[in-house]
């Protein structure tokens, strides 16, 4: 009797142990690590240095192991950095299998990174007869290095996760009996995590902005203002109601910042600074939205396809054998020639007939991974463009307009600086502008007005009664 509770405690032990989990999160360069006991958190720990880079994560996870005092191996990581970009893409309808073979196509075909990427997915509502999905992608050479760090440290990285999968959950946690489109607005170490759906669990959109120094109220308004505009021309839908994570934003953002009529509340649970590293720990990695999902996928089929090429080839090996002996068996030499002339005349005619439904079949193939949509090049430059605007300017209009298969480009804004103090900084700002990301065509701004005259005469930097100095920039992305 004794012997059964003692084995039932081992095992009830194990089982206890089998459900730790390491949950990390590198947000903004800021690393934080918890131990969940299942639904418990059983360690908390974060260095008192930002996490810069790749090697340094390397190091500081495997200090992170032994300040939690963490004994298993699973690991799952939320990552948000400039290494990490959020897309809407758009497909035909179709099966699944045949849509994350598409999307592959997509994704490789479309520059997001100077290397291939691996992505997770969440399927939005369609639109248009078109399904549409948000897509988080990270360069493989980042995904690799965090698998090898984590194998370095003598674990296993099971999931990797966008921060927009952490406020889905929270999402889910909100329902109503009628569901109601809602924003969700979390600040974590720096980074402005914002994310539309509705309280049924219907993602819409989700994006992330890095927020340097203190926190902008200003910027966190516009920020939020962009998302509910963006989410309602894409969307169709009219969020009404914002919901912050957390007592900080509501601290910042002002009554009159926010559109009218968009109420705000405070949502449901608490949020600390460990809360999307512990969330991340409770999300179930064969989600779609997990990163790793993919690299999982492609390496079965991988092997599957070279098992498969290998039973081909020793198919063909056993016909081979068998004709070559059918032929030497063969008593009349002459019957034998009639026969090989035939059979080589058949080969031909099946061979024609052959290459001929191969080409109907990789024709209707392209055809369906012909990319039909673009990119939405505006969401994209507006998201690269406010960490590239210096801090002494701000951008007060960004239009993007596509005509002739090429898409211009006007930014206009204002800087409290003189003359001699802006200049050098707008001429800073195009520099980066005409670099990647956005490799930018100049064809008008301010500064070569000042310098190289107008033919109208206007003058380079007008100065407006409140004492500031209006820019502008104009050009075509290459």
């Amino acid at each position: 009797m004794a012997g059964k509770q003692v084995g039932a405690a081992r095992f009830v032990e194990q089982l206890f142990v089998s459900n730790k989990t390491l949950g990390i999160s590198w947000l903004n360069g800021r690393f934080r690590a918890v131990v969940t006991h299942g639904p418990v958190l059983a360690a908390s720990w974060t260095p008192p240095e930002a996490v810069a880079d790749l090697p340094q994560f390397a190091t500081t996870l495997i200090q992170a192991v032994r300040e939690t005092g963490y004994q298993g191996r699973d690991v799952s990581l939320v990552l948000d950095n400039r290494n990490l970009v959020y897309h809407l893409q758009e497909t035909p309808p179709g099966k699944p299998a045949i849509l994350l073979r598409l999307i592959d196509r997509q994704v490789e075909q479309h520059p997001f990174f100077d290397e291939p990427a691996v992505w997770g997915h969440r399927e939005l509502p369609p639109a248009k007869g078109k399904r549409r999905h948000l897509l988080t992608l990270v360069p493989r050479s980042v995904v690799e290095a965090l698998q090898a760090a984590c194998g370095a440290a003598q674990l296993e990285l099971k999931s990797l996760f966008a921060p927009a999968a952490i406020l889905e959950r929270q999402l889910r946690g909100t329902a109503t009996v009628q569901p109601t489109a809602v924003l969700l607005a979390a600040n974590a170490d720096g980074l402005l995590c914002l994310v539309s759906g509705d309280t049924g669990g219907q993602v819409f959109f989700a994006r992330s902005v890095s927020m340097s120094g203190n926190l902008d109220g200003e910027r966190v308004a516009q920020e939020i203002n962009r998302t509910l505009l963006f989410t309602q021309q894409q969307f169709g839908v009219t969020i009404n109601e914002c919901r912050f994570l957390g007592d900080e934003l509501r601290t910042v953002i002002g009554p009159g910042r926010l559109r009218e009529g968009v109420a705000v509340v405070d949502a449901a649970g608490t949020f600390d600074p460990f809360h999307y590293a512990a969330e991340v720990t409770r999300l179930p990695v064969r989600s779609d939205a997990n990163i790793l999902g993919r690299l999982a996928e492609q390496a079965p089929a991988a092997r599957r396809g070279l098992a498969l090429a290998a039973a081909v080839l020793l198919g063909a090996s056993i016909v081979f054998a068998t004709l070559v002996e059918f032929a030497l068996a063969a008593t009349a030499r002459e019957h034998a020639r009639l026969r090989l002339t035939q059979s080589a005349d058949e080969a031909v005619q099946l061979k024609g007939v052959a290459r001929q439904q191969e080409a109907d079949r990789q024709r209707r193939f392209v055809q369906l991974l012909s990319p039909s949509n673009f990119p939405p090049v505006g969401p994209m430059l507006l998201r690269f463009l406010g960490a590239a605007t210096p801090t002494n300017l701000t951008l007060t209009r960004a239009e993007i307009i596509q005509t002739n298969q090429m898409w211009r480009v006007r930014l206009e804004g204002v800087s409290g600086d003189s003359v001699a103090g802006v200049v050098p900084v707008l001429e800073r700002f195009e520099a980066a502008l005409t670099n990647p990301p956005f490799q930018m065509l100049i064809s008008d701004s301010s500064t070569r007005r000042l310098f190289g005259g107008s033919p109208d005469g206007s003058v380079g930097l007008p100065l407006l009664p409140s004492g500031e100095r209006t820019f502008f920039i104009e050009g075509r992305l290459r």
